[in-house]
């Protein structure tokens, strides 16, 4: 799941990177804008973005508590980022002005759902110990293959193109690399699917270790690991629930070693802090 998830930022992040470094000479080259004029509404759709960012938290919090189904952290940005593939063709490809300036906003609005979603994904999926590690390497993979790929391979298909479309290459490039919007969004979806999976499988190694009920098809919200709470120590664990080395007989809950309190942290807090997407 995580793979998917650090894959389709990365591929939607082409995109993003390639319109952030030639969205102001389309506009001057194609719609004869001046600098100033340009700046103006760069800026403005860089405001618009922001607001599209605290949207994409909003709605998969909202969507994935009330419909309790955590894979809402996948599926908001897989489908704001096939949506921003019609808004790329009206915006890039329209002559009318009235037309490309308001599909502009739409597209930045969408384009930049996928930040909220995307980093509280990766918090909830890495464990306690490697959440700055996995953010890092998701941030890392992300502007290396986004920053590295997109504005690059743009400016070659607009110089390729040039010799038969003139000022309007830029125009075509931008409409090509967009299309990866629609990876990017496949990935989405398939990480959601993979998430699935990952939390039918934990709640099924906890059910063995209990000897509680298999859990119900479906992907609830809650606790997965709820089913541990009434629970008391078994051989080679403390009263909090963690392995004591001195029993010397391994981790009883193979995979929740990570879970068990670190210092200054009581079982209660670090209860709160295991994932329940």
């Amino acid at each position: 799941s995580f793979r998917h998830l650090t894959l389709a930022a990365a591929l939607h992040s082409v995109v993003w990177y390639a319109s952030g470094a030639f969205n102001n000479p389309f506009l001057q080259r194609s719609h004869q804008m001046s600098v100033s004029e340009t700046g103006y509404w760069i800026a403005l759709l860089s405001a618009i973005a922001g607001f599209g960012t605290f949207f994409g938290g909003v709605a998969a919090d909202r969507l994935s508590t009330r419909l309790k189904d955590r894979r809402w952290y996948m599926w908001v940005p897989g489908i704001a980022t096939l949506l921003c593939v019609p808004f790329q063709f009206l915006a890039y490809l329209s002559p009318d002005r009235a037309v490309v300036l308001p599909s502009f906003v739409g597209l930045m609005f969408m384009a930049a759902v996928f930040f909220g979603p995307s980093f509280a994904m990766t918090q909830a999926l890495a464990t306690l110990r490697m959440r700055s590690v996995a953010t890092s390497l998701l941030l890392f993979i992300q502007t290396l293959i986004g920053n590295g790929i997109g504005p690059s391979m743009t400016g070659l298909i607009s110089d390729r193109l040039a010799p038969s479309f003139q000022q309007n290459s830029l125009r075509y490039a931008l409409v090509m690399i967009g299309v990866v919007n629609v990876w990017a969004a496949v990935h989405y979806l398939i990480g959601a699917h993979a998430l699935l999976s990952f939390k039918r499988a934990q709640f099924t190694r906890a059910a063995q270790v209990t000897g509680a009920p298999p859990p119900r098809p479906g992907f609830q919200h809650g606790d997965p690991a709820s089913i541990l709470r009434d629970r008391g120590p078994g051989h080679g664990e403390t009263a909090s629930g963690c392995h004591d080395p001195a029993a010397g007989h391994g981790d009883p809950v193979p995979g929740l070693r990570d879970r068990c309190p670190i210092h200054g942290e009581t079982p209660r807090v670090v209860m709160a802090a295991r994932p329940d997407m």
